[in-house]
């Protein structure tokens, strides 16, 4: 409408009480069964009901989904640094403190959260004493070496 130089008009058709779910969806269905060309993309009421992508839509979805699980299957620096860089940023980082300034901001934070119940529960129960299920079960040789190779690939070992 913008492109032709008209602009759009509001007419209240209904006056209800309550959030008008229904009754958005009954005028929608009401003007679309007597022609009006309507710009709604969906039948109306909450979320999307009544709307149905495209396939071509659905795939460009899926093909965004799927790069971006690729792309952050690991933290950014461990993708795009190299194994000699992330060595150095290791080094570089050891044996330093945070600030007393710096662990106060953290602390600060903190407080004020609010846990739902299903959250307060779930800390019960993994303080609780409950052990975990691998708890007791021990590595066969062949899984510890499968480990150790992972480990040695994601991060090298410190030369001297």
């Amino acid at each position: 409408m913008l492109r032709v130089g008209k602009l759009p008009t509001i007419e209240i058709i209904d006056v209800v009480s309550g959030d008008g779910c229904l009754e958005e969806i009954k005028w929608i269905a009401f003007f679309r069964n007597n022609g009006v060309d309507l710009t709604n993309v969906t039948d109306g009421g909450e979320g999307l009901v009544g709307y149905k992508a495209s396939d071509e839509t659905i795939r460009k979805q899926s093909d965004g989904i799927k790069r971006f699980y690729k792309t952050h299957k690991r933290y950014n620096f461990e993708v795009k640094a190299s194994p000699e860089t992330r060595l150095k940023m290791s080094i570089a980082r050891k044996g330093t403190r945070f600030s007393e300034e710096h662990k106060k901001k953290i602390s600060e934070a903190k407080k004020g959260k609010v846990f739902s119940a299903e959250h307060k529960a779930n800390l019960s129960k993994s303080h609780s004493g409950v052990k975990h299920q691998n708890y007791g079960k021990h590595l066969t040789d062949e899984l510890k070496k499968k480990i150790s190779e992972s480990v040695k690939r994601t991060w090298p070992t410190r030369k001297p």
